[in-house]
């Protein structure tokens, strides 16, 4: 039954993607005056998908878009403020590896089923 595990993961990493674009997408059209910014987009789905992944196979899909969404709008929103401290980070991969990384490790603890059934 492990497979059902597996299932799950895969289902819920591309349920949180879907959040974090959903944000990305939003917060970008309202950044610039409705135009997009290819980076905006490309950093806040990486974001979710750093966030969901640590709890991924113990999420409900609610659960994950929302993770998705919130870990998105981190990245988004910490992208500027590295930027004024200084921070050399041309691509924002501190605001997605970073600060999404924290986030998600912090969802498994307020959203994470009781993985006992999985024999851990």
């Amino acid at each position: 039954f492990k497979w059902i595990y597996a299932a799950r993961a895969a289902v819920m990493t591309m349920m949180g993607s879907f959040g974090g674009g959903s944000f990305s997408i939003a917060y970008s059209m309202i950044r610039n005056k409705g135009g997009m910014d290819i980076v905006d987009l490309i950093n806040g789905i990486l974001a979710s998908l750093v966030s969901v992944t640590a709890g991924c196979f113990l999420y409900h899909a609610w659960e994950a878009i929302l993770i998705g969404a919130i870990g998105s709008a981190l990245c988004c929103l910490s992208m500027p403020l590295f930027d004024k401290m200084g921070v050399d980070d041309p691509v924002g991969a501190s605001a997605v590896h970073g600060v999404a990384g924290v986030w998600g490790v912090l969802a498994v603890g307020f959203f994470a089923d009781n993985p006992i059934p999985l024999g851990t």
